[in-house]
């Protein structure tokens, strides 16, 4: 064998023992993957497309195409990531998460619906013009699987978005705190929270102890106890009043069970004096007579008990 015919044998065995880098191979039904990359066959800037395409494509990070106006064209956005789903072996679609970027002072007319952070506030526009709202809580506004603003503690009187009924704040640096609920666009106190608990949001629910409170409190509604322990509370067109006073050196407003529904009242709350605030009939400290509520919501003697009023069980009655 000749020198040159040795020299290629050896190429050609070098060649093959190379190992070829791995092709990318379609995922199963079941596999996703991401890519920051654009995909081959993505449409120029600028062509032509067919009135509103779901089709869009990430350019880099911050730019996504998308269809506008019957042509593709660049808009930015936050963290574009294609998400390619296998629909077959031979076959995959891609779909596209982007969070629209749009940035603009309050009040300030824009066109394009978005969601965006601007340091500690969300920026919104609604199609028509840009909307601050302030992000006080600990984590401020981010952007993680989406904008986020910590509104856990916020502060009466200012801008919220309004996003129903659940929606709620803390306002932490009022005394007591206090539940807020986003009315008119606008941060407003619901309810006060003076019990030890406090008020609270946590992974989305949101706590407001009421087990204390304070006679003209606002309220939303229940019961409560007065901060002293010696009167239960009863939430009454929006404020609390005091329903019952509790009697007795060791008397006690807390955590009761009425007719097998937990509540909170009086230690000994089927016990009352005539002309005192009441809920439920009663009988007299000394056991003799037997107390009902008035018209006015307070005792009034209903009877006088010949063998004595019992105040031991559910309700109050003479023996």
């Amino acid at each position: 064998m000749t020198q040159a015919r040795l020299a290629a044998l050896l190429l050609v065995v070098a060649a093959c023992s190379k190992t070829a880098p791995p092709e990318k191979t379609p995922p199963t039904d079941a596999k996703v993957w991401t890519a920051k990359t654009s995909p081959p066959g993505m449409p120029s800037i600028g062509e032509k497309c067919e009135g509103y395409s779901q089709t869009k494509y990430c350019i880099d990070d911050a730019t996504l195409l998308e269809c506008v106006d019957g042509r593709f064209a660049k808009q930015n956005c936050r963290d574009c990531t294609q998400i390619h789903r296998a629909a077959s072996e031979s076959t995959e679609t891609i779909q596209v998460d982007c969070y629209p970027q749009g940035l603009g002072t309050d009040g300030a007319a824009c066109t394009r619906v978005s969601r965006d952070c601007d340091g500690g506030a969300l920026v919104v526009c609604d199609g028509k013009a840009f909307h601050h709202y302030p992000c006080r809580g600990p984590k401020a506004c981010a952007i993680d699987h989406g904008v986020r603003c910590d509104t856990s503690t916020s502060r009466p009187g200012e801008a919220c978005e309004d996003r129903g009924e659940s929606y709620g704040a803390c306002a932490t640096a009022s005394t007591p705190p206090a539940l807020m609920r986003c009315v008119d666009g606008r941060w407003q106190a619901s309810e006060h929270c003076a019990g030890p608990g406090g008020c609270a949001i946590a992974d989305e629910t949101i706590t407001c102890d009421t087990s204390q409170g304070d006679v003209g409190q606002e309220c939303a509604r229940g019961m409560s106890c007065s901060r002293d322990g010696k009167s239960t509370l009863i939430c009454w067109d929006g404020h609390y009043k005091v329903a019952q006073e509790c009697l007795g050196a060791d008397g006690r407003c807390g955590p009761v069970v009425r007719h097998t529904v937990p509540t909170l009242g009086c230690n000994h709350e089927l016990v009352g004096e005539v002309g005192k605030p009441c809920m439920i009939r009663a009988c007299t400290p000394d056991g003799k007579s037997l107390l009902r509520c008035s018209d006015k919501w307070v005792y009034e003697l209903e009877s006088k008990c010949k063998k004595g009023c019992d105040a031991t069980g559910e309700t109050a009655q003479c023996k």
